[in-house]
């Protein structure tokens, strides 16, 4: 006895659903290196800034060097911001 068509459209039904999991998988584990990656830059920019406050703390006297903190950290806050949006 033959594939009746309701068990066609279910098999043809269910291997599709199969298929969009197996891509839905793939997307989640590119989020996942994704989200990773985006973690690894927030711990690095949260270890300059760091390191440029407390840069920032032994040369308060020297306006220069100040200026260029500030400015690095200006830049790094707008960085910040855009991970975090």
């Amino acid at each position: 006895m033959g594939e009746s068509d309701i068990d066609r459209l279910s098999r043809l039904i269910l291997d599709e659903f199969k298929r969009v999991h197996e891509r839905l998988d793939d997307h989640d584990r590119r989020f996942d290196d994704i989200d990773a990656d985006l973690g690894n830059q927030r711990a690095t920019l949260k270890a300059i800034h760091n390191e440029l406050d407390d840069l920032n703390s032994e040369v308060a006297n020297s306006a220069g060097y100040r200026k260029e903190i500030d400015h690095a950290l200006e830049r790094i806050g707008k960085i910040e911001k855009k991970i975090a949006a």
